[in-house]
């Protein structure tokens, strides 16, 4: 028995080469050689292909008869299997709810769905790639984090009581903290080099702490994430995901007469994104368009869009998660469905499964979509938009939020203290425990930085020490 199929060329799954004759040469692909898998598997049975004559996976369309009415007529594929004209669909068609009452369709051979298909942009001569790795406004945040600490660590030791100002009022010494200081311990700490002063009291020195953590994560934070930069091949595209073209309304191309095509246009969930679509007449006008910069991005079947992707001259990119999720089966005319052609199209589901079952789909799909590919750079393709976002990042800004809150309390509490307990009379006891608790951060004792006080000697006093000694 022959088994007359319709073709169309749509790579990898099916390549016509309309310069060939003889139908091994003519056609060849993924699905050629599934279904070579199953004929052989088949006793008697052989495969007999041709070209679908108006190029159309298949859509139905709204046409007016003779006598006036309207009526839906399927073109392409779909349309050959209805009439009869040809048992099997040789091409990449989706299992979908529209075409299953004309049509019957095989058990699944591959999961597909619909995904996204952009233009890589170059990043080759970027001079300001070292600021990806953080997004902008992880950046700002940055900067007005370090002119904050800059402020308020000289605002603190301003008000503190234990601040290197209140040793400048008191012993006429001159303080080793002062606004500029300030600003450059802070900028010097946030890229990792030593800085100068960071302040006396305590309150200054517990929001120092925070700040030196804070530093460290986003020297590291950025140091891996540089690295990662400079050595991986980086891809920013600036859609990312469908919910881009949602916000944005960047225009995007379908090929006409196609599930895709009729899936956007009546379904709600694409109702907003629907007045930005371009319809082309198959998929290399698309490909074309989005190369001229016609259109910013593709919408077609995920497998096709991961092939494209993989193919010379490696200039486009698939992004974003998969959506309106389907299967991908044979497409065979219900008219087979008569006896005695059911029994072979139970025949060709049942060897298609165990096709599918023993993994020799997923061996031909890596052929034709990994092995065959041309973008093999041995480096790894990440799709990235802004660098690390506030979102990825704002647990570090809260922990420097409840230091520099910290910070406040205990400066009241220094404030306090000092108003409490300088009321006595025993101040040099006060100063010594002062003292010795801020040594344990890391300070300096309120006495030992006083200038130390000689004992001076008049004559009479030195006279009266050399007679009593014997002279």
């Amino acid at each position: 028995m022959t088994i007359r199929g319709v073709a169309i060329h749509q790579p990898p799954f099916v390549f016509i080469n309309r310069n060939e004759t003889s139908q091994d040469g003519r056609y060849y692909g993924f699905l050629i050689d599934i279904f070579r898998e199953i004929t052989s598997r088949l006793h008697n049975v052989s495969l007999e292909l041709y070209e679908v004559e108006d190029g159309l996976f298949g859509s139905r369309q709204q046409v007016k008869t003779s006598d006036g009415t309207l009526q839906y007529v399927w073109n392409g594929m779909i349309g050959d299997l209805i009439s009869g004209k040809a048992h099997v669909a040789v091409g990449p068609l989706s299992v979908s709810s529209v075409r299953y009452p004309v049509i019957q369709f095989t058990p699944s051979y591959l999961d597909t769905g619909l995904s996204i298909l952009v233009p890589k942009a170059d990043e080759s001569d970027n001079p300001f790639s070292f600021l990806k790795p953080f997004s902008y406004e992880v950046w700002i945040l940055i900067l007005v984090s370090v002119f904050l600490i800059g402020i308020f660590s000289w605002i603190f030791d301003r008000l503190s009581p234990f601040g290197y100002s209140k040793l400048e009022s008191e012993d006429n010494d001159k303080s080793n903290l002062t606004i500029s200081s300030s600003f450059l311990n802070s900028m010097s700490t946030i890229t990792g080099i030593s800085g100068g002063e960071t302040g006396r009291s305590w309150s200054t020195r517990i929001m120092m702490i925070g700040y030196f953590i804070f530093a460290m994560i986003c020297l590291a934070t950025y140091t891996a994430n540089l690295a990662a930069f400079l050595t991986t091949k980086i891809q920013v595209t600036k859609i990312t995901s469908l919910s881009d073209l949602r916000k944005y309304g960047f225009k995007f191309g379908v090929p006409a007469n196609s599930d895709p095509a009729e899936y956007i246009k009546t379904s709600n969930e694409m109702a907003d994104i629907r007045k930005n679509m371009i319809l082309y007449p198959d998929l290399d006008g698309c490909v074309n368009a989005l190369r001229k910069n016609e259109i910013e991005a593709i919408i077609w079947d995920n497998t096709i869009v991961e092939y494209v992707a993989n193919q010379a001259p490696c200039d486009t990119l698939k992004v974003g998660e998969l959506f309106d999720q389907k299967n991908m089966a044979l497409a065979i005319s219900r008219n087979m469905t008569a006896s005695p052609d059911q029994k072979l199209m139970e025949d060709i589901s049942v060897i298609l499964l165990e096709l599918r079952e023993s993994g020799v789909v997923n061996r031909l799909f890596q052929s034709w979509w990994v092995d065959k590919g041309s973008c093999h750079s041995g480096e790894e393709e990440v799709t990235i938009s802004s660098g690390i976002t506030i979102h990825d990042f704002w647990g570090i800004f809260l922990l420097l939020i409840i230091f520099f809150v910290l910070a406040w309390l205990v400066l009241f509490f220094e404030m306090i203290f000092i108003k409490v307990f300088r009321k006595t009379a025993n101040i040099r006891k006060v100063n010594k425990v002062m003292g010795s608790l801020n040594d344990c951060l890391g300070g300096t004792n309120l006495e030992s930085d006083k200038k130390e006080e000689k004992p001076t000697f008049g004559n009479r006093e030195m006279n009266v020490s050399l007679m009593n000694d014997g002279f």
